[in-house]
């Protein structure tokens, strides 16, 4: 059998459309630190840049993945975003959400194909891009942070609102 047999053999808890049509999470462990994302399909909807409450590794079991790091500059050819605070309100899609100041952000993009490893800190900003049929194994940290960062695009003196949770979600 193959880890990502043996994964998909133990993978329970699932939540489906995390995030985005066709992604599902799986909880590895009880403790909810290690999850196996699954995506079912071609992904082209936009997740919001974000950051998480933990630090992660990740590894690519099969498939592949684009992860795209929004990296503050003063750049001012780059696009601007409001930086604001999620505050996570203890179950999935609940959140109370804080504006934040405006910044500027270069994206710096990535695929990672099956068998690579990515990391991140739970302070770092990043949105990410699934194949279809991609399996992504996540370890995470014990929580660093009580709130996350969101960006969400500020054009014309204005925040666009682009944040969400679906009923679907």
């Amino acid at each position: 059998m193959t880890e990502l047999q043996h994964l998909i053999n133990i993978a329970h808890s699932p939540i489906y459309n995390y995030v985005i049509p066709g992604v599902t999470s799986y909880l590895i462990d009880d403790k909810g630190r290690v999850r196996l994302f699954h995506c079912s399909r071609n992904h082209i909807e936009v997740v919001i840049p974000h950051s998480y409450r933990f630090d992660f590794s990740a590894r690519v079991l099969q498939g592949r993945v684009t992860n795209l790091m929004f990296l503050e500059t003063n750049d001012k050819s780059v696009d601007t975003y409001e930086v604001s605070n999620l505050e996570y309100g203890k179950e999935p899609g609940k959140y109370k959400i804080t504006p934040g100041p405006v910044k500027r952000f270069l994206i710096n993009k990535k695929t990672y194909h099956e068998g690579e490893t990515y990391g991140m800190t739970h302070n770092e900003i990043h949105s990410i891009q699934f194949v279809k049929n991609t399996y992504l194994l996540i370890y995470e940290s014990e929580e660093r942070s009580r709130t996350s960062k969101i960006l969400q695009p500020h054009i014309n003196e204005e925040t666009i609102a682009t944040f969400k949770v679906e009923p679907w979600m």
